[in-house]
């Protein structure tokens, strides 16, 4: 009887040994799992970060890209402006033109005498 209570005792350590060691196991393993698992939040919060940049260069963009345009537009009207001016300074040269010619026609009718004669 002794001797079944010793190899029962020895059962039961050898299986609080085995009990141990597989909680042991579990633990070193929670322990892994927590560190992946923080590991894993480390890159969503990088990542998060990097979108909140992309984002915030896109908002950007967008808002050079609208004043580019804004500012195209203006040069569009400056060149129109300029382009009308220019249109203005021919139509006055090509009548200022005319006008030449017909003071040169009207100066031709008339004759000059030479200097001390005179005609009448």
């Amino acid at each position: 009887m002794i001797k079944a209570i010793q190899d029962e005792t020895k059962g039961v350590v050898a299986s609080m040994g085995e009990g141990v060691r597989e909680v042991e196991q579990g633990t070193r393993e929670a322990v892994a799992s927590g560190e992946a698992l923080n590991s894993i939040m480390e890159r969503i919060e990088a990542v998060a970060t990097q979108i909140s940049h992309i984002a915030s260069a896109a908002e950007q963009q967008t808002i050079t890209t609208s004043e580019i345009s804004s500012n195209a537009r203006g040069v569009t009207q400056v060149v129109r402006g300029a382009a009308e001016l220019a249109q203005n300074s021919a139509d006055s040269a090509h009548r200022l033109a005319a006008l030449a010619q017909d003071l040169d026609a009207a100066m031709s009718r008339f004759t000059l005498l030479p200097p001390g004669s005179r005609e009448g």
